[in-house]
């Protein structure tokens, strides 16, 4: 299985780091609805289950998790982001 709209083993690039998201489904919105879903991989309670991942493998946080919540320190992400565009073409 996968999303809804592309199957779980196209999604899983060889060499990379493997994070499978149960429940989670790609589409922003119940399906036949215009209802927000929280289930979407973007929604706030699934970034929390992936982002802290993406930051460990970018070396901007090692380990999480602060009373079960993630623990991440969105300055370093916001001074990385800073750091890709005050660059850009100097």
């Amino acid at each position: 299985t996968g999303d809804g709209v592309v199957p779980l083993e196209w999604s899983m690039l060889e060499g990379a780091r493997q994070v499978r998201l149960e429940g989670v489904v790609h589409s922003i919105n119940e399906a036949g609805t215009t209802l927000p879903s929280d289930f979407w991989y973007g929604s706030d309670g699934v970034v929390d289950m992936w982002l802290p991942v993406v930051l460990e493998e970018m070396g901007l946080k090692k380990g999480i998790v602060e009373d079960g919540k993630s623990a991440f320190g969105f300055e370093k992400v916001q001074r990385w982001a800073e750091s890709l565009i005050g660059s850009g073409g100097d």
